[in-house]
């Protein structure tokens, strides 16, 4: 999911209805795009796993980065 806007968001709510519905035990993965502007809408939107390499090591404080993608800490 290169691009985390729009439909995607769209397609994780569809996919977390899905799981859901039908008790199903999934998780939902987004890899490509994740990055601290976002994650807090797709943890609503219920995705369970991020891949956010680029939003880490491009980062100029790559700690601080990893701790507002696990939930720990908040973008200041």
């Amino acid at each position: 999911m290169q691009d985390t806007a729009g439909k995607s968001y769209e397609r994780v709510e569809y996919i977390k209805g899905y799981i859901l519905k039908n008790g199903l035990t999934a998780k939902i993965e987004v890899d490509g795009g994740v990055n601290v502007e976002n994650i807090e809408k797709l943890r609503a939107l219920g995705v369970d796993v991020v891949v956010a390499g680029s939003a880490v090591f491009k980062s100029p404080t790559p700690a601080k980065t990893i701790a507002v993608l696990q939930g720990v800490s908040k973008i200041e």
